[in-house]
């Protein structure tokens, strides 16, 4: 018999630098990524962390950047804006954890 453990996780922060900005300017995303083993909430170090995009009236995301937390499972995740829509930082783990996605927030270009 097999026995697999699943950790729950979670993206924590990841709201934009700001919500409405000019064409080209860059938004940036900060926070954490957190693991549950039982005993509490603990950073996700060195993991990858995506930053996805769907532009306003599409149905696909696209990933535009990625960035690796660190040591205390924080992360800071920038990317170019050059249309409206929605942004979302996502947590794509291994075969151990749940995936993690932070907020979907909508940036309106100028």
């Amino acid at each position: 018999m097999v026995h697999y453990s699943y950790y729950q996780t979670r993206v924590t922060g990841g709201k934009p630098s700001s919500t409405s900005v000019y064409s080209g300017r860059t938004v940036t995303f900060s926070g954490s990524v957190q693991q549950n083993a039982g005993s509490g909430w603990s950073a996700v170090k060195n993991q990858h962390v995506y930053l996805v995009f769907r532009p306003y009236k599409s149905k696909t995301w696209t990933a535009k950047t990625s960035v690796k937390t660190n040591s205390r499972g924080t992360y800071r995740i920038s990317a170019r804006a050059t249309r409206s829509g929605t942004w979302c930082v996502v947590y794509l783990p291994d075969t151990h954890h749940v995936d993690a996605e932070g907020p979907m927030t909508y940036v309106y270009l100028h």
